[in-house]
């Protein structure tokens, strides 16, 4: 992506089973995600700064059928690291949005996680049942001023959502 986030530069990449690096999709301003569906059917991106998460069909040769899945709303903030759940439902950092927003596999909002902190960044489903989200956050760009009403801007954070992440995918090369 261009490190300006200014212009749509930015793509998507995938390694082919025989390690080579191929350019899957273009036009990105902050390229960001990715997290597959449990069934290893879909692979989920976005573009944080157009506010769009992205599906795409998995196929053997690759991605195919990109469609635009969820556009955040005003009352959310920028999509950036996600995870999905063992039920297909995709849970979404908000950079500027203060929480973690939970989708379900049609793409409709579920509930949202609130967190001590505007820029919410990844997140990953960790602990022997993989029923805890790990979640990181970021201080940056943010004021004086904000980093005194955001102490913890920057933590990791745990919590129990009542729900297990989906086991993670292995590259097959």
């Amino acid at each position: 992506m261009n490190d300006n986030e200014t212009d749509s530069t930015g793509a998507l990449y995938r390694i082919a089973p025989n390690f080579n690096i191929i350019k899957a999709d273009t036009n990105y301003y902050i390229s960001n995600g990715p997290t597959f569906s449990p069934e290893s059917n879909y692979l989920y991106h976005t573009d944080s700064a157009l506010k769009k998460i992205y599906r795409f069909k998995l196929t053997e040769d690759g991605i195919s059928d990109k469609q635009t899945f969820i556009i955040l709303g005003d009352d959310h903030g920028h999509p950036d690291g996600m995870t999905v759940d063992v039920n297909g439902c995709i849970w979404v950092c908000e950079y500027g949005g203060w929480g973690i927003s939970c989708f379900d596999a049609r793409g409709e909002f579920k509930s949202k996680v609130e967190l001590p902190v505007s820029n919410v960044t990844s997140c990953t489903f960790g602990g022997i049942n993989l029923d805890t989200l790990f979640i990181t956050t970021a201080a940056k760009d943010l004021s004086q001023e904000q980093l005194q009403q955001q102490p913890l801007a920057g933590s990791i954070f745990q919590v129990s959502p009542g729900v297990s992440g989906a086991a993670p995918n292995m590259f097959k090369g």
